[in-house]
């Protein structure tokens, strides 16, 4: 239900001097979106960490990854994620301006990064290599992403994840041959709100860096034979 994970519950009053319930839901209905100043009191580090909570709960993420490798070989390996809980797709709500995508880094023994993709430039913005992305684009009447819904002509939904929905990013480098073993395989899927790019097109760069949440998180070693 909506209120699983949008209203936690726990033990407790529900109105003050009422007998203690096993079962009181929060009213927060948490989402994704969290103050980028400060606005009427409100908590935001309390905020962030409740999308912390809610994020950390929404899918499953797997990877399969061999457990060695030739040097001068290619290592493949692949990682899956599944919307197995959340009842709508993910991301939802304003999903033109979400972002999650899967963070990959292969390094070797001696830190030397020998493969990445999910990573971020200078300005935030998210590096196109290799780059496996769940969202939605809206489209303009030329056929051109617009973040701006009096723009759109339509939308692209292709790279949300359904409900009951699993997708499979398959990753694949040439081991060097004097890659030092063993290999680190680091993955996360990542999430936030907006876009930095969103932020320079409005002139609010001021807000500061937009929060990144880690919603799964995986490590495999690899030899080098």
């Amino acid at each position: 239900h909506c209120q699983t994970c949008h209203m936690p519950a726990y033990r407790g009053e529900a109105a003050s001097g009422g007998p203690i319930r096993e079962d009181v839901h929060r009213h927060w209905f948490t989402g994704v979106g969290y103050a980028l100043e400060p606005f009427r009191g409100i908590d935001r580090d309390a905020q962030i960490q409740r999308i912390e909570e809610l994020l950390r709960n929404a899918v499953r993420m797997t990877t399969g990854v061999p457990i060695d490798v030739a040097a001068g070989d290619s290592l493949a390996f692949t990682v899956t994620v599944t919307n197995h809980r959340t009842g709508h797709a993910i991301p939802s709500g304003t999903s033109f301006t979400r972002e999650m995508w899967l963070d990959v880094t292969v390094r070797d023994a001696d830190g030397t990064e020998l493969y990445r993709s999910g990573g971020l430039a200078a300005n935030g913005d998210l590096l196109p290599q290799g780059l496996e992305y769940f969202g939605s684009r809206l489209l303009d009447a030329n056929n051109d992403p617009t973040f701006f819904t009096w723009r759109a002509v339509g939308i692209d939904e292709s790279k949300l994840l359904q409900f009951g929905q699993s997708r499979v990013a398959t990753y694949a480098l040439e081991v060097p041959v004097d890659a030092v073993s063993p290999l680190s395989v680091d993955v996360k899927l990542r999430f936030r709100p907006l876009p930095p790019e969103l932020l320079r097109i409005l002139d609010l760069e001021h807000l500061g860096a937009i929060e990144v949440f880690e919603m799964e998180e995986a490590a495999a070693v690899v030899m080098v034979n």
